[in-house]
C-alpha cells in the first residue's frame, strides 16, 4: 500500500512539473511591453505594429501584419502582448489619435496630420522579453517640421531585454551628435568616407555594450547601425556624379568609378557579422539594393530599373535575394518588363512574407483591367473612370506640398498635357490624394501640380485611404499609370516617365497606343 502511495505521489509530481513546463513553453514565445506615455490622454489609443521586414520604418494601417491596439489601464499604462513568430524582429508603437499639441510646425502640415504618431523609432524584440518603456515629450520641440519620434520624445527602458532597447537608442543618438562630413570624393576624385568618424563611434559604443545584451541582439543591432548610417551615401554620389558627368574629362570620370568601385563594397570593411544577422537586418538588404542601382549608373552610365533587377538576380541568393527582388519590385519604378520580373521572382520566392507581397504587386501588372471608380471634380460632381472608356487614358497622382509631384508636373506632363490637349482619343486625368479639399482647391488655382489641360479629380477627402489608391497599390508619389483604350493597364510608373526625357517616353507609349504598335 505504502509502494503505491508513494508511485502516486511521484506521479503526481511529474504530472505538476509537466504542466508548469507546458504553461512556461508558451512565454518562451510571447513578448510583452508595457508602455507608459507622458503625452497621453485616457481617451487616446495606442497600437503595437509587429514590423514586417519589407515595409518602411514607420507605421502604417495599410500595411498587413500583426497589429495590436490598447487603451490605458487603470494604472496609467498601456499594456501589449504578442507571440513572435522569430527569435528576433521588429516593432513599433503608435498613438492612433493625436489630438494634442502641435507636431509640426509649419501650418499645412498641422492641417495635414498624419492618420498615426509614431512614438518610438524601429525597436528589436526578442522572445520572451517583457520590458516596460517610458515616452516623454521633449521640453524642448524642435523648430522644423519632423516626424521623427527620437527628436520629438525622450525613452526609458526597464525589465528583460530594456538592454537592447538602450543600446539602440543610444546608437542613434551618437549619430545626433557626430553626423556625417564632407562630399563622397574631393577634387581629385580621391574618395573620403564622411561616415567613418561616425561608425568608428558607433561601433566601439557596441561593443562596449557587447555583454549586456544577447549575441544575436548585438549581430543584429550592428547591422543595422552601420548599415543604416551608409544607406544614404548612395544619393549622393549619384548626384554628384551626374553633377560632374558633363564637364570631367573622361579619365576624371573613369577615377570617380574606380574609386567607387575600390572602396564600396557589399561588406563594409573590418566587421565581421554573421549570414543570418546581414539576412535579418531591417537595413542591410536595403543597402544593397541602393548599392547595385548605383553600381549600375556607373557600368552602363543610365538608370535602367531592369538591370539592376537582373544584376541582384544573378548575384545574390536565398531569403537576402528574396527580400531585395520585393522591396525592389514594391517600391522601384515600374519597367515594361515587370510583368516578366514579377513572375521569376515569385518563382525562385519560399518566404511567405516576401509571396504575399508579390502576390499583391500582381495588381500592377499590365494588361490588368482598371476598377470603375468614381472621383470628384471641382464642381463636386461625381466622375466615373468609365467615362474615359476607349481612350488612352495617363493618370497622375499627386498631393500638396510633394517635391517630386511638382518636378514631374512642370518638367514632364505639362508638356504632354499641350501635345494632346486637342486629341479627342487622348485624356490626362490629373488625380489628387489632398487631405482638406481646400488645399487641393488652392493647388489647382497655383497650376503647380496641374492645370486646367488635364480633368482634375479629388479623392473626396480620403486621400491615400481611397479604394482607388489601395488597389492600383500606390505607395508614392507622383504615380503615373498609362491604360489602354480597353482599360486595362499599359505602364506602371515607368522610371523613363519621371526623368529629363520624360516627355519623350509617355508621348512614345501614347503614340504605340493610338497606332496599335505594342
Amino acid at each position: 500500500m505504502k509502494d503505491k502511495l508513494k508511485l502516486f505521489f511521484i506521479l503526481l509530481i511529474l504530472l505538476a512539473n509537466f504542466a508548469a513546463c507546458s504553461e512556461s513553453l508558451p512565454d518562451k514565445k510571447m513578448v510583452s511591453v508595457t508602455v507608459q506615455y507622458d503625452g497621453t490622454t485616457p481617451a487616446d489609443t495606442l497600437m503595437l505594429f509587429v514590423a514586417n521586414p519589407l515595409y518602411p520604418s514607420f507605421p502604417s494601417l495599410k500595411n498587413p501584419g500583426t497589429k495590436i491596439r490598447a487603451t490605458m489601464n487603470s494604472d496609467g499604462v498601456y499594456k501589449f502582448k504578442f507571440k513572435a513568430d522569430h527569435e528576433i524582429g521588429y516593432y513599433l508603437i503608435a498613438n492612433l489619435n493625436p489630438k494634442k499639441g502641435r507636431l509640426y510646425t509649419e501650418e499645412r502640415f498641422v492641417k495635414r496630420r498624419r492618420e498615426v504618431q509614431s512614438l518610438v523609432p524601429l525597436l528589436i524584440y526578442e522572445t520572451g522579453d517583457k520590458v516596460q518603456i517610458r515616452i516623454s515629450p521633449k521640453k524642448v520641440l524642435p523648430t522644423y517640421e519632423t516626424y521623427d519620434p527620437l527628436r520629438l520624445f525622450d525613452f526609458s527602458y526597464s525589465g528583460p531585454g530594456a538592454n537592447k532597447l538602450e543600446v539602440l537608442t543610444q546608437t542613434h543618438d551618437i549619430y545626433q551628435k557626430i553626423g556625417v562630413s564632407g562630399p563622397s570624393f574631393d577634387t581629385n576624385q580621391k574618395y573620403r568616407d564622411g561616415y567613418a568618424k561616425c561608425a568608428k563611434a558607433i561601433r566601439a559604443y557596441i561593443e562596449d555594450q557587447k555583454d549586456k545584451i544577447s549575441p544575436v541582439a548585438y549581430e543584429l543591432i550592428m547591422t543595422d547601425a552601420l548599415y543604416s548610417l551608409y544607406l544614404p551615401q548612395f544619393k549622393s554620389i549619384l548626384k554628384y556624379y551626374k553633377e560632374v558627368e558633363g564637364h570631367l574629362s573622361p579619365e576624371e570620370l573613369e577615377n570617380i568609378k574606380n574609386a567607387y568601385f575600390n572602396n564600396i563594397k557589399d561588406a563594409l570593411p573590418g566587421i565581421n557579422l554573421s549570414k543570418t544577422a546581414l539576412t535579418q537586418s531591417y537595413y542591410y538588404y536595403r543597402y544593397l539594393i541602393e548599392k547595385n542601382r548605383t553600381d549600375c549608373y556607373f557600368i552602363d552610365h543610365k538608370e535602367d530599373p531592369s538591370l539592376v533587377f537582373e544584376r541582384m538576380m544573378s548575384r545574390y541568393s536565398g531569403e537576402l535575394r528574396e527580400r531585395m527582388l520585393t522591396l525592389f519590385l514594391y517600391t522601384s519604378f515600374g519597367t515594361l518588363q515587370f510583368n516578366d520580373q514579377l513572375e521569376r521572382a515569385v518563382k525562385i520566392t519560399n518566404t511567405d512574407y516576401c509571396k504575399d507581397m508579390l502576390t499583391e504587386l500582381a495588381k500592377r501588372k499590365s494588361s490588368k483591367k482598371i476598377g470603375n471608380f468614381t472621383l470628384e471634380d471641382p464642381a463636386g460632381n461625381p466622375v466615373p473612370l468609365s467615362k474615359f472608356k476607349g481612350k488612352v487614358i495617363v493618370m497622375d497622382f499627386w498631393f500638396t506640398g510633394c517635391g517630386g509631384c511638382k518636378w514631374v508636373y512642370q518638367n514632364v506632363l505639362k508638356k504632354a498635357e499641350a501635345a494632346y490637349y486637342n486629341n479627342p482619343e487622348v485624356v490626362f486625368l490629373s488625380i489628387s490624394v489632398d487631405g482638406p479639399r481646400s488645399i487641393w482647391e488652392n493647388s489647382l488655382k497655383e497650376e503647380i501640380y496641374t492645370s486646367d489641360m488635364a480633368v482634375n479629380l479629388y479623392t473626396s477627402g480620403q486621400g491615400m485611404n481611397h479604394p482607388i489608391i489601395s488597389d492600383f497599390k500606390i505607395r508614392g508619389y507622383p504615380t503615373i499609370i498609362i491604360v489602354n483604350q480597353e482599360g486595362k493597364i499599359d505602364s506602371y510608373d515607368l522610371a523613363e516617365f519621371k526623368g529629363g526625357d520624360g516627355y519623350a517616353a509617355i508621348s512614345d507609349r501614347i503614340d504605340k497606343l493610338l497606332t496599335g504598335i505594342q
